[in-house]
């Protein structure tokens, strides 16, 4: 966590991982919050970001839960991005650009050789 010009700003992330031999399990939350604060603005005609001082960023936190999963050549995982959003409810991460919605995300990865 880091506390600039009296902006809060928290990134942690609390999991149980267990493994035996080749598979493995891994389980947990990542919390992310920070204070209301005036983000940079973007400019996409020139691609770039800048300081600005009229759109504040109100104050907010998300909540993921995941879960990933090893067995011998086999990786996968499972994650519900944004647990804690109601259903109107968004934010921003930046002026007129809002943060990513609830998501469920899954995949795997399977290697063919030893």
């Amino acid at each position: 966590c880091e506390n600039t010009k009296g902006s809060f700003i928290c990134h942690c992330q609390l999991g149980y991982s267990v493994k035996k031999g080749p598979q493995g399990v891994q389980v947990g939350f990542n919390v992310h919050a920070k204070t209301r604060y005036f983000a940079l603005g973007y400019a996409p005609e020139i691609q770039q970001f800048y300081l600005q001082d009229e759109f504040p960023i109100d104050e907010f936190y998300t909540v993921d839960a995941f879960l990933n999963m090893q067995i011998n050549n086999l990786s996968a995982f499972v994650k519900m991005t944004n647990l804690n959003q109601q259903q109107d409810n968004g934010y921003f991460i930046t002026p007129y650009y809002p943060g990513v919605r609830q998501t469920f995300d899954f995949g795997a990865r399977w290697l063919f050789y030893d």
